[in-house]
């Protein structure tokens, strides 16, 4: 790495996001920090306190604006028309990585970094994201969508890291007073956790409907469609003498099937993006159907320029509309879309 080169850190005063900085540091670069907030403009003292510690220059933005808008109404509509979003795809090229560009730029920094696990490879001048060394930390199926100019700017620190393990300590030994901070949560918006109480307070439309079953027989009355989603088995008040699971939405009604309804081996994806060329018709890749599934091999079929099929070698658990389908040539992330059915 250049010595002296400035670099504009996502920084949330978090362990992921100080041990970048001090690897960062350690490399050479002169750092910044860029702290967001996206529902107002309070900022805890704490992040100034982390950045203080790293003797750091932080940057405090609030987004809150464009994030209502390209995230939260678009996770609000997702879920009244029965699709489960993923608001940190939808975050991330919108809002997190532009905003840390245009900051860079104001800044005088080449540069851009955050404490994601995961890295960056180029090819032939094509820049790729590319899976973690600690695969159970892996977060490139979250980076999909990023173009190629945040990518060639973007260093991503953690890349190498054993374990989260190692983080802390390398927090802990730098005096950092954060080093033992939990594990940020996964829908930073939802405090509590609770996203049918979330969306309910953001006057989300909870449309009622039937239950039915496979067949489409009408079995039962549901409690509006933003209770469910595709996989789900808890809290739906209906018996088969066998669990039942939510296989499917049609309309306002919910599919109720079993175990064996949730598998397949056809997935449809839509709102195509590509990180370098578009793979070929009938190309073999692996796929990730949701950030915490397993790699899956997969043939790529177009039905057009922005919908394909993937016909999966084996049959796949509950593939969720709304959810992104992120393909990989090896360890190389190469695009994706979201679920469509």
């Amino acid at each position: 790495m250049l010595k002296n080169t400035k670099v504009l850190v996502g920084f949330s005063g978090g362990v992921d996001s100080t041990a970048s900085v001090i690897l960062l540091q350690k490399a050479g670069y002169e750092v910044v920090g860029l702290c967001f907030n996206v529902i107002n403009d309070y900022f805890p003292d704490k992040i100034q306190a982390a950045a203080d510690s790293l003797g750091i220059k932080l940057i405090k933005v609030c987004v809150a604006n464009q994030f209502k808008e390209k995230v939260i109404d678009v996770f609000k509509s997702e879920y009244e028309n029965g699709r489960t979003p993923n608001p940190c795809i939808l975050c991330n090229p919108a809002i997190k990585f532009k905003t840390l560009i245009e900051y860079a730029d104001k800044e005088g920094c080449e540069y851009i970094a955050t404490g994601h696990y995961a890295g960056i490879q180029c090819i032939s001048g094509v820049y790729y994201v590319k899976k973690a060394v600690n695969l159970a930390k892996d977060q490139s199926y979250m980076l999909y969508r990023l173009p190629q100019e945040v990518l060639k700017r973007l260093i991503l620190p953690l890349k190498g890291a054993q374990s989260k393990d190692d983080v802390r300590t390398l927090v802990n030994v730098s005096g950092a007073p954060n080093a033992n901070d939990k594990d940020s949560q996964d829908i930073c918006f939802i405090l509590d956790g609770d996203y049918k109480a979330y969306l309910n307070s953001i006057g989300a439309k909870n449309t009622l409907g039937n239950f039915l079953d496979t067949k489409g027989n009408i079995i039962g009355k549901h409690q509006g469609i933003l209770n469910y989603t595709i996989g789900q088995r808890k809290g739906l008040g209906v018996t088969f003498g066998r669990p039942a699971y939510v296989v499917e939405f049609k309309g306002n009604d919910v599919i109720l099937g079993f175990e064996d309804d949730l598998f397949k081996k056809i997935v449809s994806v839509n709102q195509l993006f590509w990180t370098g060329e578009a793979p070929e018709e009938g190309s073999k890749l692996y796929c990730k159907l949701r950030y915490s599934a397993k790699d899956a091999i997969c043939e790529i079929h177009y039905i057009n320029q922005d919908e394909i099929q993937l016909s999966f070698e084996e049959a796949q658990r509950a593939p969720t509309p709304g959810q992104a389908a992120v393909l990989y040539n090896n360890n190389l992330v190469i695009g994706g879309g979201f679920i469509v059915k």
